[in-house]
């Protein structure tokens, strides 16, 4: 099977639990940074501000979803996040 050159392809490749998981997380990531563009990278789904910057990617499985922050990212977030371990 090829590898998916677009987040559609990627998502379309599941079903079930998994699908309606990477299908939320998109919404969301298009409400919170409607600016932000979609790309592959490194074979997942990813957001990329207009600066070039990749600010997260997403993988699917079976069940579930994980998301995934660059350190550029959490950086800009370090005073909200000071309470949490990252």
């Amino acid at each position: 099977m090829a590898r998916p050159q677009t987040v559609d392809e990627y998502i379309d490749g599941f079903t079930g639990p998994g699908r309606e998981l990477l299908e939320q997380l998109r919404a969301l990531a298009h409400e919170a940074v409607p600016e932000a563009s979609e790309a592959i990278k490194w074979g997942y789904p990813a957001w990329v501000h207009p600066s070039g910057t990749i600010l997260f990617m997403v993988s699917g499985h079976a069940r579930h979803a994980s998301v995934a922050f660059t350190p550029s990212t959490r950086e800009g977030f370090d005073a909200q996040l000071a309470g949490f371990a990252t």
